[in-house]
């Protein structure tokens, strides 16, 4: 999380809004974002506990085919009834192009949380966040801090998947992760 800066110092008004921001594209990246991350940011630690959800925003950099496919999803219908969502839609990156699509989508995203004098929180497409991440990150932001860097674990795939879908609370489409079972 980084705060924006205006003439009175970092992040000035610290009671503002928040910036979430994610790129994804690509069906196997896109499906994991639907099925597993957006319900870990969905929990009531995270975007659900968020003081501020009503003046914060969700922006999602992604192509227009897999927009379609987020827009459709379970845990998008969840998210949007909770927070403000914006998709910035984009021609497919590949090659070279993927670092430039990322790199263009973080300078966008740090003048717009400029702009609106917001703090900003940059989501890998394939983040799986324990609850209350968000609301801790939302205190420090308020607190003060300007930056917060989180490091996510590396997983291995074919055996955590299986192992995290089957902790979706089947009901609400909400994975509620404590901390220490990430571990």
């Amino acid at each position: 999380m980084a705060g924006s800066s205006s003439k009175d110092g970092p992040h000035s008004s610290c009671d503002g809004e928040l910036h979430f921001i994610t790129a994804v594209w690509g069906e196997a990246y896109t499906r994991f974002f639907i099925e597993v991350c957006l319900p870990s940011q969905l929990s009531s630690g995270n975007i659900d506990g968020l003081k501020r959800a009503e003046k914060s925003l969700y922006r999602i950099f992604t192509t227009g085919s897999d927009a379609e496919k987020i827009r459709n999803s379970a845990s998008f219908r969840i998210l949007e009834r909770t927070i403000r969502v914006e998709f910035i839609v984009y021609a497919s990156p590949s090659g070279e192009e993927k670092h430039h699509f990322v790199v263009n989508m973080q300078k966008q995203a740090f003048r717009d949380a400029y702009e609106a004098d917001a703090g900003i929180v940059f989501l890998a497409p394939d983040i799986v966040v324990g609850d209350g991440a968000f609301v801790a990150a939302e205190k420090h932001y308020r607190g003060g801090k300007a930056a917060l860097m989180i490091a996510g674990p590396r997983l291995y795939e074919p055996t955590f998947v299986p192992e995290i879908l089957n902790r979706i609370d089947e009901t609400t489409g909400v994975l509620s992760l404590p901390p220490r079972d990430l571990v």
